[in-house]
């Protein structure tokens, strides 16, 4: 959870549930290609929102530096249409490209957008075709896909709930290969300007009524965490959790987390969050510089007086 601002829409609470899988089954791509081994490091295809234009469809592949731009930009042409056509949007047409060197990195970086789709579920049934089964996966319904795809934002453009994100990844460990498949929502409330509860409620967030059941493939995780503060230009916010269920202990340093480990099913996880405003402090150290100014310039001005009646008495 977390508190956002926006110059052109204020401010709001952030509610948000990343559903994480790693080393799944990802797209059926062919991975034995020069694409995917001269260099390659890592690709992520994702949908993003555009605006009012609808979706548009990303490739990002990286590759070492030694390989040039163009071989890279080519690498990525060849598996972005490989991508349009596993998903069935071979109609939709190319709008942006660029190939760089990603200097923090030091590594090459290629991307290709493709234009665009209409805000519908529908838009991106091709990519959810491919999304892992079972465990965390099965709370991937219908009903949660219908509840945030197409957003669902109020006339302010602060609140309501909608997909933040959709996105396969593949990257080179090694000699291996590990596709890894994520997709994420957001739910935005009110901010106050006085103490309340926030409830996170993940069964509500998923529109689920079912228990969670845990992988019998890989590992399962439910981590709830938030910063403590959160600070934005109307002020600062601590947030401290209250109660959760199941009991389970938080850590806390910036950020405060529980984690549960599941081997078996849970009916669900519900966290009451404090929210409050803090106060402005006193910047006494401002203050205590101002008043040692005053404190010298009227012990120069004292100086100063004395001097000038020594002066006067002298004449």
């Amino acid at each position: 959870m977390f508190i956002n601002y926006h110059p052109a829409y204020g401010s709001w609470v952030a509610k948000i549930v990343v559903l994480e899988f790693k080393g799944v089954e990802g797209l059926p791509i062919q991975i034995n290609s020069p694409a995917f081994e001269d260099g390659f490091r890592k690709a992520r295809i994702f949908w993003m929102p555009w605006g009012t234009q609808g979706y548009a469809i990303r490739l990002v592949m990286e590759y070492d530096p030694s390989i040039n731009y163009e071989t890279a930009s080519a690498y990525a042409s060849t598996i972005s249409e490989e991508v349009m056509k596993i998903i069935n949007q071979t109609k939709l047409p190319t709008f942006f490209r660029k190939t760089f060197l990603d200097n923090a990195t030091n590594i090459v970086i290629a991307i290709v957008d493709h234009e665009f789709l209409p805000e519908a579920l529908s838009s991106i049934e091709g990519l959810l075709e491919y999304r892992p089964r079972g465990g965390f996966a099965d709370l991937i319904t219908e009903s949660f896909l219908q509840n945030y795809v197409p957003g669902k934002i109020d006339s302010t453009g602060r609140l309501g709930q909608s997909l933040t994100e959709l996105e396969y990844s593949l990257q080179k460990i090694n000699n291996s290969y590990r596709w890894d498949f994520k997709i994420s929502i957001s739910l935005h409330t009110e901010l106050k300007d006085e103490e309340w509860d926030e409830t996170l409620d993940l069964n509500s967030l998923l529109f689920n009524d079912r228990p969670i059941e845990p992988s019998e493939q890989r590992t399962s995780e439910i981590i709830v965490e938030m910063p403590k503060y959160h600070k934005i230009p109307t002020g600062t916010y601590e947030m401290s959790i209250e109660d959760i269920s199941p009991s389970q202990s938080v850590e806390e340093d910036d950020w405060m987390r529980v984690t549960y480990q599941l081997t078996a099913p849970i009916d669900n996880v519900v966290a009451t969050v404090k929210v409050s405003k803090l106060r402005p402090s006193f910047e006494w150290d401002k203050i205590i510089a101002i008043v040692l100014v005053i404190v010298a310039l009227a012990v120069i001005a004292i100086l100063f007086l004395k001097k000038r009646k020594g002066g006067e008495k002298g004449k």
